[in-house]
């Protein structure tokens, strides 16, 4: 069936044959695209699948594991090539420092290179509140008592005065020799010690 288009349009002229519409573009008459019909009700839904199969069990895999002890970042980041080491396992820096920032910080060896993953060493905890005081202690057995001194002393007949310049001189000597007595001119002074 051959379609008669208006012979002289104008721009933008429409035609109409059924359900088809065409437009005037200047050169020429173009389809227009079908206008949208109304939307359909929702269908059902489908039947439930078949459960797959079960796949394969993997590799076991490595586990936490601390495999390499470094005592800086710098020596870390040195060691390219560490031995001792697989993909997945990790490094800790530990030099035994509590105020050192780089200590216990743990890294992940990749295969080629450390990646810094955290640092375990926590942070400070919170001074603890004074104590109360401490109870009074139980009296203490008493002691033994301690050996008597006596000193003897016979006196001649020179004065006091001369008695106490002999004694004194008489220590002075034998400050450092002490055997228990002391002698002056003839008349003995003891002193137990």
């Amino acid at each position: 069936m051959a379609i008669n288009f208006p012979s002289s349009p104008s721009l933008n002229d429409l035609y109409t044959l059924g359900t088809r519409q065409w437009k005037w573009n200047g050169n020429g008459w173009a389809l227009q695209p079908l206008t949208a019909g109304f939307t359909g009700s929702i269908g059902y839904t489908g039947s439930k699948g078949d459960i797959g199969y079960t796949g394969s069990k993997g590799a076991t895999g490595l586990g936490f594991n601390i495999a390499k002890t470094y005592t800086s970042v710098a020596n870390l980041s040195a060691d390219t090539s560490p031995s001792g080491i697989a993909t997945g396992e990790f490094a800790i820096i530990e030099n035994g420092s509590l105020t050192d920032a780089e200590n216990s910080r743990l890294y992940l060896w990749n295969g080629s290179a450390y990646s810094f993953v955290s640092d375990l060493s926590g942070t400070i905890g919170f001074t603890g509140s004074k104590g109360d005081v401490g109870f009074t202690g139980s009296k203490g057995d008493i002691g033994f008592t301690g050996t008597t001194t006596t000193t003897t002393r016979v006196t001649d007949r020179r004065t006091e005065q001369q008695q106490q310049q002999r004694w004194l001189q008489t220590d002075e000597r034998n400050n450092n020799n002490n055997k228990g007595y002391r002698q002056t001119n003839g008349t003995t002074s003891f002193q137990l010690i």
